[in-house]
Order: C-alpha cells, then sequence, then structure tokens
C-alpha cells in the first residue's frame, strides 16, 4: 500500500475513534451518483464540487429567482409594480437562455 493511502486510512480510523464522522449528513445511506454521471462529462467536476459546498450554478439561482419573481406578480395588485416584476422576469429569462446557449455552443465546440 503506498504511503499516501497508509496515512489515509490511519487518519480516517481516528476520526473514526475520536467520534469525528458521527451525524454526518446521509449517514449511513448508500451515495447517490446518478446526478454526476447524468452530466455531460465536462461539468461533471465544477457541479460536483458545486453541489457538495451547497453553491448552485448561475442557471440554477436564475431560475430560482424567477420562480420568486413570477409568484410576487400573481399576488401583486398594483399595475406599475407588475410592469417592473414582468421586465425584471424577461430578463433574467433571456439571460438564462443565454447561458444555456453558451454552454450548448461550447459543448459542440469540444465535440467538434
Amino acid at each position: 500500500m503506498p504511503a499516501f493511502e497508509r496515512i489515509a486510512e490511519l487518519r480516517i480510523r481516528e476520526a473514526i475513534a475520536e467520534g469525528k464522522l458521527e451525524g454526518l449528513p446521509n449517514s449511513g445511506r448508500p451515495i447517490d451518483l446518478d446526478w454526476y454521471f447524468a452530466l455531460p462529462e465536462n461539468l461533471r467536476l465544477g457541479y460536483g464540487l458545486l453541489k457538495s459546498n451547497e453553491c448552485a450554478p448561475l442557471e440554477v439561482d436564475l431560475l430560482r429567482e424567477i420562480a420568486a419573481m413570477e409568484e410576487h406578480l400573481r399576488t401583486e395588485a398594483d399595475a406599475g409594480e407588475q410592469k417592473i416584476l414582468a421586465r425584471r422576469i424577461r430578463d433574467h429569462r433571456i439571460r438564462l437562455n443565454l447561458l444555456i446557449e453558451r454552454q450548448r455552443t461550447a459543448a459542440a465546440g469540444r465535440r467538434a
């Protein structure tokens, strides 16, 4: 066994003995990697890092903002506010579509 693996194994055993690995999220459950292998290969590392650090990609943040603005638009009675919200929703959707298109173009360019 290489030295690095021995050191890693030793540290893991020490952490278990000290109880440092108790109460971790999803403890005792199998790891679900379906989402990981469903991603294009060129995005796996980046999205995996984002997911493990509970950071969402910009596209996800935009979708959340759009959903929140649409909900507010449905409940807002002021016509002026509705007009502003509708414009912001449109702008966010354009930005989202541009991000998605840029990713598709970049992925197609790498395949060619």
